[in-house]
């Protein structure tokens, strides 16, 4: 693996996935773009094509055997169902909206990829667990990730989609196709302090796609660091980043913040220097409260009948409430008219960030009059003041003042708005200051993390190793191989596991949380439970698994293990893996480490 120069840095998105080419060697880097070919219903023999750098994440299940309304349950069976990637699946979705016998459209997926890991349950003969997709239909978490495996295979010219070409600017097609069939590794984006399961599901999704050979060729960093990583080896205006940095990144589901003090050299940046905060409110959130705040008060009640949604659903402008806003926005994209007001919704967070005043129609005898002032009061007032708390926290964490901040980076669709620039400009006022904007006239560029995540083969240092090596499913499944037979300490627990060759010292929060009755979350999935559907309660794994913890703690703070509920355990684990290329028999590498820029 040593002699391959080509690394691929992925930033996956909500609402789009950007890729840059690294090619080590030559130490340029080179962005994916898509090509779709416009000739969907039309009968003309020269299609226009049109160069997408972002990947539109969404999969079109046009499923030949058994009802959409049901569950689809056996993700593994291709000849079932087919697949139609990207903006062509949003447009045949769009085309069989009316149409009660049409297939599925499963996009929004990012989320979903923390809440549980797909398996096959012989008991209940499917493919667990079972989501609640919208009011009348479900679909199992196995097809999410074929959805993912298809979406990481666009990004290669073996992609079978008929109307999706994948290219890379600056490479010819051949050389783009020998960079894509022996890459060295990928790097990809993740959410800070989302669990594990994220990242195996995005793992196997790209081991599917055959990007790489192994696991330990799959690499993360939080998408806030490589945000800050896009501009250290960008030298081209003749400034060097240094001192006291902040990035925040806002998108559609998440906004972040890290704060890092830029040494002179690069080279001794690690994980720790990165100091993050994160919370669960982004673009998708914005136009959930575009529409409680600002055309529900206009419409009445009326609204809220025609859509089924009672106004107590509504989630608290500002605020996470991520149960509340998970099952909302379900509920919205299932009908025509949820669907057109998340449309409005949108085109009304653009349009009055340069109007004082807009007025909009839903349908024929729907008119609501908006003005800016009642946006940014209602919707981007409570936002702005969860930022500004995030911001203090982390000051107080670093003991940084904001005078002492001499650069800034903001990016995301949500980072563009004009508060965001106001708040920016006011808090930072001697900071040199970069935000990335997002024109509603023309399509977006390749995303600055996905070059920063290609620029993290030139600092594998910041990667966080612990968490590579160790992650929580394969410590769970040592620990349930190397169980004490009477009661013992952690610290003997821990020893025991050191004979067996884990480094402790970077693990043993973990392993004690096991312990302590913990399991990695999404292991079992607890969080928003109105994703599941109503069947999930009966699934026999689920149910033993959280019946009674795997360990006793006695009083004398020794643990004793439940040899039964440990069984129990090692058969689930077993089952996850029987269907997944990951093996989890040993800690994983790290196949990063480049030649370094003179």
């Amino acid at each position: 693996m040593s002699d391959r120069i080509w690394y691929v840095g992925i930033d996956f998105g909500t609402t789009g996935i950007s890729a840059v080419l690294l090619n080590a060697a030559t130490q340029l880097t080179y962005p994916l773009y898509w090509i779709e070919s416009d000739q969907l219903g039309s009968t003309s023999t020269t299609p226009t094509l049109k160069k997408h750098f972002r990947l539109t994440p969404a999969i079109y299940l046009s499923v030949i055997e058994g009802e959409p309304s049901q569950a689809l349950a056996v993700p593994h069976q291709a000849s079932s169902a087919s697949w139609s990637v990207g903006p062509l699946a949003v447009k045949i979705a769009n085309a069989t909206a009316d149409r009660s016998d049409s297939g599925l459209l499963l996009h929004n997926l990012k989320p979903l990829l923390k809440l549980a890991t797909p398996y096959y349950c012989p008991e209940t003969e499917q493919w667990e667990p079972i989501l609640q997709w919208s009011p009348t239909q479900q679909v199992s978490m196995g097809w999410i990730r074929q959805a993912l495996q298809a979406l990481f295979t666009a990004m290669t010219p073996l992609s079978s989609q008929v109307w999706l070409y994948s290219a890379a600017s600056g490479l010819d097609n051949q050389t783009f196709r020998e960079a894509t069939e022996n890459l060295g590794g990928a790097i990809l984006g993740c959410p800070a302090y989302w669990p594990d399961t994220y990242r195996f599901n995005l793992r196997e999704a790209i081991l599917g796609a055959k990007l790489v050979e192994h696991p330990e060729q799959v690499v993360f960093i939080e998408d806030a660091i490589a945000t800050i990583l896009s501009e250290l080896r960008d030298t081209a205006a003749g400034y060097q980043w240094r001192g006291h940095t902040l990035a925040i990144n806002s998108g559609a589901t998440m906004t972040e913040l890290v704060l890092v003090d830029l040494p002179n050299q690069h080279q001794k940046l690690t994980h720790p220097d990165f100091k993050l905060r994160s919370f669960a409110y982004g673009g998708q959130a914005i136009d959930q409260d575009i529409i409680s705040q600002l055309f529900l008060p206009q419409a009445e009640e009326a609204l809220c009948e025609d859509l089924n949604i009672p106004l107590e659903s509504w989630p608290t402008p500002g605020e996470a409430n991520l149960e509340q806003r998970y099952r909302l926005q379900r509920d919205l994209e299932s009908t025509l008219l949820g669907r057109a007001l998340l449309h409005l919704a949108g085109h009304v967070k653009q349009v009055l960030q340069h109007q004082d005043r807009y007025q909009c129609k839903l349908g024929k005898d729907r008119t609501f009059h908006l003005r800016r002032k009642e946006l940014e009061m209602q919707v981007f007032l409570p936002f702005m003041r969860r930022l500004n708390q995030e911001f203090n926290a982390l000051l107080s964490e670093t003991g940084v003042a904001t005078q002492g901040i001499q650069q800034a980076m903001c990016t995301g669709g949500t980072a563009s708005i004009g508060p965001i620039t106001r708040w920016l400009r006011q808090k930072l006022p001697s900071a040199a200051i970069i935000q990335d904007t997002y024109p509603a006239d023309r399509s977006p560029g390749c995303s600055r993390v996905a070059y920063g995540l290609a620029t993290l083969a030139f600092y594998p240092q910041i990667l966080e190793l612990s968490r590579q090596q160790y992650h929580d499913y394969f410590l769970l499944r040592e620990l349930l191989k190397n169980l004490p037979t009477q009661p013992t300490s952690a610290q003997q627990i821990l020893q025991r596991l050191e004979r067996q060759g884990i480094n402790t010292r970077v693990c043993a929060k973990q392993v004690v949380g096991f312990l302590e009755g913990k399991l990695p979350p999404g292991l079992v999935p607890t969080d928003c439970p109105s994703l599941l559907a109503t069947t999930a309660a009966q699934n026999p794994d689920y149910q033993v698994l959280s019946a009674a913890p795997l360990f006793e703690k006695t009083e004398d703070r020794t643990y004793n293990a439940n040899s039964v509920q440990c069984d129990r355990a090692r058969q689930y684990l077993d089952r996850i893996l029987e269907g997944s290329m990951q093996t989890l028999e040993e800690p994983y590498t790290v196949r990063l480490g480049l030649t370094r820029k003179p």
